[in-house]
């Protein structure tokens, strides 16, 4: 696995580092579901920082995969997810993460950085 995940008070944070393949996106998908249904955390917003990468190798497949299952599931909680990606192939990513996993419950903001209103925008 090539993040971590801390969940804080009032939301949780994963950290990229390394490569960032397939299976990390399915299995950070995953854990962002049972954060949503699960946690107590209300609203389970989130940041997802992406600025440690190295690479990033996601086919195209395995994310629609992810954006196909995600336009068909609801539980009523809506959450926000940034996105913190300050090199060009990061932010290119987030940008189609942000297009493809559009979903009425969940909205999804990139940052070029943390301290551009993350924490505020997260926790309002």
């Amino acid at each position: 696995m090539s993040y971590t995940m801390v969940i804080h008070p009032a939301y949780w944070r994963a950290v990229f580092s390394g490569s960032f393949i397939n299976d990390d996106f399915r299995n950070l998908i995953t854990k962002i579901r049972k954060i949503r249904d699960d946690s107590p955390l209300v609203p389970p917003n989130g940041i997802i920082d992406m600025r440690e990468l190295s690479t990033i190798d996601l086919d195209f497949g395995a994310v629609m995969a992810v954006a196909n299952a995600r336009q068909n599931g609801s539980n009523g909680k809506e959450m926000r997810i940034a996105i913190v990606a300050d090199a060009p192939i990061q932010y290119g990513y987030a940008r189609m993460f942000l297009t493809l996993l559009n979903h009425r419950q969940v909205n999804i903001r990139v940052f070029l950085d943390d301290e551009q209103g993350v924490f505020q925008w997260i926790l309002n």
